[in-house]
């Protein structure tokens, strides 16, 4: 799951990943993450619980990638709930990762100053992610042999 850091008035690329395996249940964060990012445990616990999903009663290591740029806040809580429920969800959370990272390129040039990205890489974003999400989506109906709303 890709997302960003604010670093100042920079957007640095984040990827975060999540490992589900068998062992004493837990839930760790690794990546250099402030004391706010590793509050998200309990609020990606009880968000996730909130809204009736299934949580894994399993070892989770969640990586905050790079580890050396250091993460602030409560704005990877999102990603991290995504990348969690990619355990035991479909694609489906990874077609909709794309169509919102892509929506996200498009918007966040409004909100934060980026001197280095060229005028018409944010639009060249959006496109990329959705022909992506939308050629995953396609692969999977067609492998399944349904449609999305059944």
């Amino acid at each position: 799951m890709l997302t960003h850091a604010l670093v100042g008035l920079d957007a640095r690329r984040v990827e975060v990943e999540a490992h589900v395996e068998l062992g004493q249940p837990g839930f760790t964060i690794v990546g250099l993450a402030d004391r706010a990012c590793q509050e998200a445990k309990h609020r990606v616990r009880s968000g996730i619980a909130s809204a009736e999903l299934f949580w894994p009663a399993r070892r989770i290591t969640v990586n905050l990638a790079p580890a050396g740029l250091r993460k602030e806040g409560s704005g990877f809580d999102l990603p991290i709930a995504l990348a969690v429920l990619g355990f035991r969800s479909s694609l489906w959370l990874v077609v909709a990762a794309l169509g919102v990272h892509g929506v996200f390129d498009l918007v966040h040039g409004s909100f934060v100053s980026n001197p280095g990205v060229p005028p018409w890489w944010p639009a060249f974003c959006l496109t990329y992610d959705v022909t992506a999400a939308g050629y995953l989506a396609w692969l999977m109906i067609r492998r399944r042999g349904r449609a999305w709303a059944t």
